[in-house]
């Protein structure tokens, strides 16, 4: 099944406050650019106390005030490495749509991958096995690191160079 959109977030180096986001980036969707924000957060009371989930945040560029906001669970039960990390159906814009999405580590960093699809279905195969071969390239290559370029923050230096300096978050 085609995918409404799929995008990338790079991790916020600019994190300076717990509010800050874990990820963001300037994304378009059917058309419309979106600042996009993520954050990680744990349920601390109640019945779900423990789960984990990601809410991100879309903000509509040319209307500030237009804001949408999806909270994603993890997925409790993945079978496979390639298996997203966090899954819901919800309403975006108006349509019912599937969010997944992946924490994948990227050169000393990580970034936030996301796929919106129609309600109740996976994504393609293709897909599937893309999402398998940069795991399989990640683990090969994080195997054959030099140990004068640790994974760290610190190391990451292009990422944070690269990163958009007017998102409003």
């Amino acid at each position: 099944m085609t995918a409404i959109s799929e995008f990338s977030l790079r991790q916020n180096f600019r994190k300076e406050k717990p509010n800050h986001p874990y990820f963001r980036d300037k994304v378009t969707i059917s058309g419309t650019p979106y600042h996009i924000a993520a954050w990680l957060g744990e349920v601390t009371r109640g019945a779900n106390a423990g789960s984990r989930y990601l809410s991100i945040q879309f903000q509509n560029e040319v209307d500030p005030n237009d804001k949408t906001t999806v909270s994603i669970w993890q997925k409790q039960n993945r079978k496979q490495p390639s298996d997203a990390h966090f899954c819901v159906d919800e309403s975006f814009r108006g349509q019912q749509c599937s969010f997944s999405a992946w924490i994948i580590e990227s050169g000393g960093s990580h970034e936030l991958k996301v796929s919106i699809t129609p309600p109740g279905k996976e994504l393609s195969q293709e897909a599937l096995s893309a999402q398998k071969r940069i795991q399989d390239f990640l683990k090969l290559a994080a195997t054959q690191e030099s140990e004068s370029f640790p994974p760290s923050i610190a190391g990451a230096g292009d990422a944070r160079d690269n990163e958009p300096n007017n998102i409003p978050f």
